[in-house]
């Protein structure tokens, strides 16, 4: 009987669980190869873009949230942006992963379900040292709380949901090679209305289903309520979160479980 398709692809990256850690170092190894800052490029990418956010919302638009610090305004929008960047990198990469890496599946016999699994496992990496830079503004503003006993799990959904994700666009990406474009675009759009700066009671009620639709919602509520000690998530957003990385996850599976044997017919 033929086993449903998450736990096949969990079977085949135990089985070849070598080969994907093996895999993930290589690909960080290319991703910063030949530039001039090397892995310097894993910490100053999110200092970067915590600094265009801080400068934006905090300096210009004067931004404050009542009862909170600077500093922790800075963790705020750090706790948000982190698991963002990680989204992005995986959504805007996947399309093209398999395109890219078509080598390893002809000539090596890699199993197609790794290519899109190492372009995971490596930005789960990345996320780690945004974490722990992270760690430095709580530290600071000595916002910590039982809550982070949660994080490895809400790490481990994450983890999930991108997974489902990255199975989902790659082989999509081979049969429309435009896929990687418009999500691009649709990153940087859904990133304007990802409350990663702001609090959801902030926005307007016209409006407020954008926000509500936006599955970057979700994602930054879990990472946020487990981060920030004072935060309070919404039980139901939480929920939502849940079933959001299961279905993706399932959903994934399935997709590169009925597309992994016909792949290279779209080279």
């Amino acid at each position: 009987m033929q086993r449903l398709a998450p736990i096949a692809l969990l079977s085949t990256m135990v089985a070849h669980e070598r080969v994907l850690r093996a895999m993930t170092r290589l690909e960080l190894q290319k991703k910063y190869a030949g530039s001039l800052l090397g892995y310097a490029w894993i910490i100053l990418q999110p200092l970067l873009f915590l600094g265009a956010y801080v400068v934006v919302f905090l300096v210009i638009f004067r931004i404050r949230l009542p009862g909170m610090s600077d500093i922790g305004y800075v963790a705020y929008v750090f706790s948000g942006l982190i698991p963002f960047l990680t989204l992005m990198e995986v959504t805007t990469t996947a399309p093209v992963v398999i395109r890219q890496n078509m080598h390893l599946i002809k000539n090596v016999i890699v199993p197609v379900e790794l290519i899109p699994l190492r372009l995971v496992a490596g930005a789960m990496v990345v996320q780690f040292v945004g974490l722990a830079l992270l760690a430095v503004f709580l530290a600071a503003d000595l916002d910590y709380s039982w809550k982070l006993l949660f994080l490895p799990l809400v790490i481990l959904l994450t983890a999930l949901f991108m997974a489902g994700l990255a199975l989902m666009l790659a082989p999509i990406g081979m049969i429309i090679p435009d896929l990687g474009h418009g999500i691009g675009i649709a990153m940087h759009l859904l990133m304007f209305i990802s409350p990663i700066a702001f609090r959801l009671d902030m926005v307007p009620p016209l409006v407020r289903f954008l926000v509500d639709w936006n599955p970057i919602t979700y994602l930054v509520e879990a990472y946020r309520g487990v981060l920030i000690a004072a935060y309070e998530p919404s039980p139901v957003r939480l929920a939502i979160f849940v079933a959001l990385a299961l279905l993706f996850f399932i959903a994934g599976c399935s997709v590169i479980s009925r597309f992994k044997a016909s792949i290279v017919d779209y080279e």
